[in-house]
């Protein structure tokens, strides 16, 4: 039999601000996002009781006057997304990244492994930070464990087992996954959830709100939920994180930590006989703000020491928000590149050297250096502008 856990984090945009800034704690704040040339209230926090999502960000401050603001940054939400959805794969192999704060998990064949659902569900939630308070919903399909998830209190689950008519009054219009327009459609009927259409048939559905949104109203009222199941694509990542006793205070310590890093990263076994593109770089400081950095290499890199010089070279100018806690390093776009063409010609291999110091500085200064070599172009002209030009080096 299949079940499916849905688990839901409210106000996760939220939640994520607020667990990135722990000074905003018990202020009332809004996550805003900009649409049509406006800026519209997408999530807020509990204080925040006056401002109502889908308000604009004036609107927002008339009725809140102490309001924090903060722009959506909806790669850092994706990100910790990815990273709960990950951790969650490590209990079930069938887990799916629906939505932002929206995860489902297929529990089928797990009863070995967890006897009862009380010590699984106790499983999972201790893979979910605490703050984001997460609700558990299990039923057979992914939308009523989705509702069962809604209905549920936080840090808590919830079944919905075969008696899903006593759920139909509880699905509200904003919950179906039907058209906006068939939503206008049903307010326009007074149609408040399931329990209204449960007694029409297939053919009435169909002719008021389609084939396709028709025919999933009538499954629905009848505790029929066909939709697939994506589970998670894990990429083939080589990845290690540390977590320090003592934080990390100074930027020659975090250099030191990385060259460790990268030693265990480059003698695993999926490294072997490859090259990576790029580094990212991903910190949380004692504070609790994290600090992100993606480096790309301008050619494939195996060896330590080129992409320690490289790391040095930018942690350099970094800035970073205070001592690390934790320090997480992923070698990126690995390629099947793992040997360099040298010149047998000397004069040829110090032109190389001098292209790779160039490339260096660039990384290292974020810009193109203004290098420039001379270059005969009219060497007999009288002008004597027109005889040499300074070509750049690198392009």
């Amino acid at each position: 039999m299949v079940e499916i856990i849905c688990v839901l984090i409210t106000h996760f945009c939220a939640k994520a601000e607020l667990r990135r800034n722990p000074a905003l704690r018990d202020r009332p704040m809004a996550v805003v996002t900009k649409e049509d040339n406006n800026l519209i209230v997408i999530d807020k926090s509990q204080e925040a009781k006056p401002v109502k999502i889908g308000m604009s960000y004036q609107n927002a401050l008339s009725v809140c006057k102490e309001l924090e603001v903060i722009q959506a940054d909806f790669k850092f939400y994706s990100l910790i997304s990815e990273k709960i959805a990950c951790d969650l794969n490590n209990k079930s192999p069938k887990v799916e990244a629906f939505d932002l704060g929206v995860t489902y998990v297929d529990i089928s064949g797990l009863e070995r492994m967890y006897p009862t659902q009380d010590i699984l569900i106790e499983s999972l939630l201790k893979d979910i930070p605490k703050e984001f308070n997460p609700r558990i919903g299990i039923a057979g399909s992914k939308f009523f464990s989705y509702v069962a998830a809604i209905h549920s209190k936080p840090n808590n689950f919830l079944k919905i087992s075969n008696n899903f008519s006593s759920f139909l009054h509880a699905i509200h219009l904003d919950m179906l996954p039907v058209s906006s327009w068939n939503k206008a459609k049903l307010h326009d009927l007074d149609i408040n959830n399931l329990v209204d259409v449960s007694n029409w048939s297939i053919d009435s559905l169909q002719l008021q709100f389609g084939i396709k949104d028709g025919k999933k109203l009538w499954e629905l009222c009848r505790g029929i939920d066909n939709d697939y199941f994506y589970p998670l694509e894990l990429k083939n990542q080589l990845k290690t994180s540390v977590c320090f006793d003592e934080p990390l205070v100074n930027k020659q310590s975090i250099v030191l930590a990385m060259s460790y890093m990268l030693d265990e990263l480059l003698r695993d076994n999926k490294f072997r006989n490859r090259s990576a593109r790029g580094l990212s770089i991903s910190a949380q400081t004692t504070n609790s703000l994290y600090w992100n950095k993606k480096i790309k290499f301008k050619e494939p890199l195996f060896r330590k020491t080129k992409m320690l010089g490289i790391v040095e070279s930018v942690l350099e100018v970094a800035d970073i928000p205070g001592p690390l806690s934790d320090l997480s390093i992923e070698l990126m776009k690995l390629t099947d590149d793992f040997s360099i063409q040298k010149s047998l010609f000397s004069f040829s291999r110090k032109e190389e050297d001098l292209l790779e110091s160039i490339k260096q500085l660039e990384i290292r200064l974020g810009c193109k250096v203004p290098i420039y070599e001379i270059k005969e172009i009219e060497p007999w002209s009288r002008i004597p502008e027109r005889r040499t030009a300074l070509m750049r080096i690198l392009p």
